[in-house]
């Protein structure tokens, strides 16, 4: 990698059931690849889910598994329960904890990373990294979405052609809500992909972003 005067710092947002430690460990090669040009920080929602998922590298002396918001049904659709407090949560660390350069999300922390880039604008913000993103399921919130393309934050998204938790047409809805938004499919399932592919993929839509330029 070349040298670079500037750092990223990139605000990490881990998926349902996960938290901060587990996406960390998750998402260690790439952190890896990215050492000198881009720090990680990660943090964890502020719910507990409402469902328990068994998860090998969850440790039990942490804090456990988190969610960003729980879903409830209703009468006129989907309601995100505690959807507000993930938001304010993230919008506080982007002010305590930044200034962050971007945002990156996994599946549920990418529904909010996409989210935070549409409601909690922040000047220092230049970027957001979706990967397995869905647009919310509250009819609440679609009008955030709209009009289609409105969001002018700079978008990565990522996604697997093999995901049956996040389906591909899912993700892709999602990018339709940015203006530009730049596209990495991959060929496995719901995860951040950590081959040399998908590492490029996030390096390359890095790069015009860091003052020395390439990767």
């Amino acid at each position: 990698m070349a040298s670079s005067a500037h750092r990223l710092r990139i605000l990490c947002l881990h998926g349902y059931t996960q938290n901060a430690a587990v996406f960390s460990k998750r998402t260690g090669v790439l952190r890896k690849h990215l050492k000198g040009k881009a720090d990680l920080v990660y943090i964890s929602a502020p719910h507990a889910p409402d469902s328990y998922v068994a998860s090998p590298d969850m440790d039990p002396a942490e804090e456990g598994q988190r969610a960003w918001w729980n879903m409830t049904d209703s009468p006129t659709g989907p309601v995100y329960s505690g959807f507000d407090a993930g938001l304010a949560h993230v919008a506080s660390a982007l002010d305590a904890q930044g200034p962050f350069d971007g945002i990156l999300g996994f599946s549920q922390g990418a529904a909010m990373a996409a989210l935070a880039a549409l409601r909690v604008p922040h000047p220092s913000l230049k970027f957001v990294i979706c990967v397995s993103g869905f647009v919310s399921r509250d009819p609440a919130h679609a009008p955030w979405y709209e009009p289609a393309g409105g969001c002018t934050v700079p978008s990565l998204h990522v996604w697997g052609t093999a995901d049956a938790w996040v389906p591909p047409a899912k993700s892709m809805e999602l990018a339709r809500a940015f203006a530009s938004p730049t596209v990495f499919e991959h060929g496995g399932a719901h995860y951040v992909p950590m081959d040399a592919a998908g590492k490029a993929a996030v390096a390359d839509f890095l790069a015009p972003f860091l003052d020395g330029g390439k990767m």
